[in-house]
């Protein structure tokens, strides 16, 4: 008769031998190519529902231990081949799996469309993807290239590593409509709410996949997001393991007419490793280096009136080049001559010989002062450790510094920047949390315009310079040179003691200015950083039987810190804070047939009223493989940082944020400023009746007089309304269907209203208030005001419009697998605005028509393969921030081949973008990008 005790020590060594002998099931086997019979390394084998898995090892052959029941699901899938599974009802040790080469269409999972994951197939909303099967054979130079070939996709380039992508609509050097994410990780850089391309990211050997939403899509991300969201994922340290290596040499600036050929270098490395399926880790390092586009724009621009005009620097005294700067410095020379009357340097009859001329200094190309040594390192990491099957927990670190050129309100040079993010996660089978915070150094970035004006006021101020030239103006024409010379020999004698741009003086003079942070010098300094948290729970798995549930929360802190070079945050600190919580419930209906989702989310910031962005949708079924989708989706925009508290002079005006603290600052109530448009009216009014004054016998000062007083009546002071976030609301009808399993065909057709829409407005304000005209008539005028520099102040701020914007739009995309791994895929798509106010600059900033087309096929015998793909988009007017001008129609050819050892696991791949290196512009003042021909060889990358 045993003991109690003895028989509790006998359950629990036998609860112990099944936990042993559970923990011992083995299933072993081997991955192979059924083409060509090939083993095939790297492999990723893992239980379905659970975090365990291995990968194949470079003979094909894998072992797993797991403690899971069985029976269970196999996963096996590997870069390029169709996923597999297999069901096991016991441990095995003679698997063979033979994958077939090549995705299925319309089979991939997707999770950014409601946040869980489905078949693309089935998205409520239009949704596009970009694999790393896909990038292996691409073209394009790197993945966030490779995305602008997308449906619908935009792209603005202002520098070699500065692309910003885009959809309908509203394009800009570093959008601030399309929010961008990386592992859940908003890649903002915090001061200037946008993303600086993928500086700070992955690189192509961690990249798992790419998802763009174009369109609205604030009620699962927050706000932002209008005109689409990006989310990048990277691979899982568990399931892709070993070492990865990339090597890419590339020559650009061929024919280039200002500058020589030069190299582009990229050289990258993966390293990842599990232990025991309980511990792993990854390490990636990336490093590209390249000499960038060149910004050369020198046409005449007339910056009140944002239009290019005729004219050069030999022939307009005014002249303004697009990418020249240090000539936004301009004065009335009149006004110069009658100063130096009044103290005496010349007489008031050689003062009244000086013509009512606007002059500007000369300025220097931007090739002289922007830094264009480009270089981009990145460097990540992630350790991650389950503490169940089902429940991992991680620490990863992203960090990217560099050097490029950013267009804003100008041309920026991004100098030695640094971004970092980092984050701490625990996720689950139904939740996930984490925290992250991203950490921004400007370095030694600097405002090029801002340089240039400097150095001309450095070498010589302007208080020199100005009637140094009224001088030998006067000399000149009483030499009896007509005014076209007598302007040219008196800017020859002003300009006298110029450093060119070859001069040691002139490096000294640039490294002085931006040594001083704005407004004493050009470098701008920005520490601002981003405190984020959020949850997120799929509650499905308890509500299933009547609607799948999922709901989150999220909070963020913005640090503002620029010590006053780009905010108004002099001596002050700067915080914005902002929380936010969204419900999303879907259920399928008629046979699964019919399946209903609907959305919203609520969310505040501190500056501004709460939002709420519901989201409802629908799928139809209407065949196997033949969805119809529509959508109501709403969206909205807060204000960026910059449009909230930005406070920095440019030189042709003074940037200030939209809140309510800088009309007060500045006075814009009692002293009133008037739109461009509306001082305009002013001086045709002025000179109309000035003219007809002249007619009636009126002498010229009464004639002067009287005109202004007419044309007084015409002013109308701008009326600031209650600043805004702004809100659209999206109607989208699209068809997904997979024809005979080769040919896919996606469409949709949207329109888009957008309430309280963020623009800008430039306002005129007299510097001193009204002044009195003639001491007769004790009266006060602005307009006599207006028009000299000397005499006004020109703000620009953004304010929100006061009537609806309108967009339209349409895409149409189709992919065809042909025999033997042939793909034609191509896509047209369709935008235009409407309803845009008179004289509201809306930065729509997009083509009517893109185009694109693309023929591949990554093995076309023995491991050739090729990638061709050509992209087109029509002409239109860009409203730039910076200039607004016309781009014109242009098309590019990319082409890639490549040769695969797939023993050797090498990828060699020879490629080019623009092939034809016909120059081109995707923005006004932004660069003219050529061809870049590369050659590269990777390890490990398929």
């Amino acid at each position: 008769m045993h003991s109690y005790p003895t028989r509790y020590l006998g359950v629990l060594l036998c609860i112990l031998c099944t936990s042993i002998a559970s923990a011992q099931s083995i299933i072993k086997g081997q991955v192979m190519d059924q083409v060509t019979g090939e083993s095939l390394s790297n492999a990723s084998v893992y239980i379905q529902g659970t975090g365990e898995g291995t990968i194949s090892d470079r003979t094909g052959h894998f072992t797993l231990t797991t403690q899971h029941a069985f029976p269970l699901t196999l996963v096996i899938s590997f870069v390029g081949y169709r996923s597999q599974q297999i069901t096991l009802q016991e441990p095995t040790t003679t698997l063979n799996i033979q994958l077939v080469p090549t995705e299925v269409l319309g089979r991939e999972t997707i999770i950014s469309a409601t946040r869980v994951p489905e078949r693309i197939i089935e998205s409520p909303v239009s949704i596009e993807r970009l694999s790393s099967v896909q990038l292996k054979q691409a073209a394009a130079p790197d993945f966030y290239n490779a995305i602008g070939n997308l449906k619908g996709v935009n792209v603005v380039n202002s520098g070699l590593l500065f692309p910003t992508l885009t959809t309908r609509g509203f394009a800009a050097s570093g959008s601030t409509s399309v929010n961008q994410f990386l592992d859940g990780m908003n890649t903002e850089a915090p001061g200037l709410n946008f993303s600086v391309g993928n500086v700070i990211g992955v690189n192509d050997l961690d990249l798992e996949n790419v998802e763009l939403l174009p369109g609205a899509a604030s009620a699962l991300y927050g706000a932002g997001g209008t005109n689409g969201t990006i989310l990048i994922t990277s691979k899982d340290p568990f399931r892709y393991q070993g070492f990865s290596a990339l090597v890419k040499e590339g020559v650009m600036h061929v024919n280039d007419p200002e500058h020589g050929a030069t190299l582009f270098q990229e050289y990258e490395a993966r390293y990842a490793k599990a232990f025991q399926n309980k511990w792993a880790f990854k390490i990636n390092a990336d490093y590209i280096k390249g000499y960038d586009w060149i910004a050369d724009d020198t046409s005449n621009y007339d910056a009140q009136n944002f239009t290019v005009k005729s004219g050069t620097r030999l022939t307009d005294p005014a002249y303004d080049g697009v990418n020249v700067y240090g000539d936004e410095i301009t004065v009335n020379i009149h006004d110069v001559a009658q100063q130096m009357a009044q103290a005496g340097v010349i007489s008031q009859q050689a003062a009244s010989q000086v013509p009512n001329q606007n002059v500007t200094r000369t300025g220097y190309r931007e090739k002289y002062l922007v830094d264009y040594h480009t270089y981009n390192l990145k460097l990540s990491g992630m350790l991650a450790y389950k503490i169940t099957p089902k429940i991992t927990a991680s620490l990863t670190a992203y960090y990217g510094a560099g050097t490029t050129v950013y267009t804003g309100s100008d041309r920026y040079s991004l100098n030695h920047f640094h971004i970092g993010m980092y984050k701490a996660q625990i996720q689950g089978e139904h939740f996930n949390l984490f925290g992250y915070t991203t950490q921004e150094d400007a370095g030694k970035s600097y405002n090029a315009t801002v340089l240039g004006e400097l150095i001309n006021e450095a070498w010589k101020p302007s208080t020199t310079w100005y009637p140094q030239f009224v001088g030998a103006y006067l000399q000149a024409k009483q030499n009896g040179a007509p005014d076209a010379l007598a302007f040219q020999i008196a800017r020859t004698y002003a300009d006298q003691g110029m450093p060119a741009p070859t001069d040691v003086s002139f490096g000294q003079y640039k490294d002085q200015v931006n040594g001083s942070p704005i407004p004493q010098g050009a470098k701008f300094i920005e520490h601002s950083s981003l405190w984020h948290y959020e949850g997120f729970y799929d509650f499905s798995y308890l509500t299933q039987q009547v609607v799948d549930l999922q709901a989150g929360i999220s909070y963020q802190r913005y640090h503002l810190n620029s010590k006053g070079t780009l905010f108004d945050d002099q001596n002050k600190k700067l915080t914005i804070d902002q929380y936010g919580f969204f419900l999303q419930a879907s259920r399928k209906l008629i046979h699964e047939r019919l399946r209903l989702i609907a959305s919203a989310r609520y969310d505040k910031n501190q500056n501004f009223a709460g939002k709420l962005t519901p989201r409802f949708a629908a799928v139809i079924t209407v065949a196997p493989n033949n969805t119809i989708r529509l959508s109501y989706q709403t969206g909205y925009k807060l204000p960026t940082n910059q449009n909230q508290y930005i406070d920095l002079n440019v030189g042709r005006a003074r940037l200030i944020g939209g809140l309510p603290q800088f009309i007060n600052k500045y006075n814009l109530i009692n002293n009133p400023g008037f739109t461009v448009d509306n001082v305009n009216q002013y001086a045709a009014a002025y000179q109309a009746a000035y003219i007809s004054n002249l007619q009636q016998g009126q002498s010229q000062q009464q004639a002067q007089y009287n005109a202004a007083v007419t044309a007084e009546k015409v002013l109308q002071p701008y009326v600031f309304k209650t600043f805004k976030p702004e809100t659209v609301y999206s109607y989208e009808l699209g068809y997904r269907g997979i024809i005979r399993q080769v040919f896919m065909i996606d469409a949709y057709i949207y329109t888009a209203n957008y309430k309280d829409f963020f623009g800008s407005v430039f306002l005129i304000q007299a510097k001193n208030g009204p002044q009195q005209i003639i001491p007769q008539d004790p009266n006060k005028y602005y307009g006599p005001q207006l028009a000299s520099d000397q005499t006004r102040n020109v703000y620009q701020t953004t304010v929100n419009s006061e009537g609806k914007i309108k967009t339209f739009g349409w895409a149409i995309g189709i992919d065809y697998q042909l025999p033997h791994h042939y793909l034609l895929s191509g896509n047209l798509s369709y935008n235009k605005l409407n309803g845009a106010p008179a004289g509201f600059f809306t930065q729509f900033n997009t083509p009517d028509y893109q185009a694109n087309i693309g023929f591949s096929n990554p093995d076309v015998f023995r491991g050739w393969g090729f990638d061709l793909h050509w992209r087109y988009q029509n002409a239109f007017l860009y409203e730039g921030s910076f200039a607004v001008g016309r781009v014109p129609a242009f098309s590019t050819l990319d082409a890639a081949i490549s040769y695969r050892l797939v023993r050797q696991k090498l990828l060699f791949k020879l490629g080019g973008t623009n092939i034809l290196n016909h120059y081109y512009q995707n923005a006004f003042g932004n660069p003219k990008i050529g061809g870049l021909y590369y050659v590269s060889v990777g390890y490990n990358v398929f």
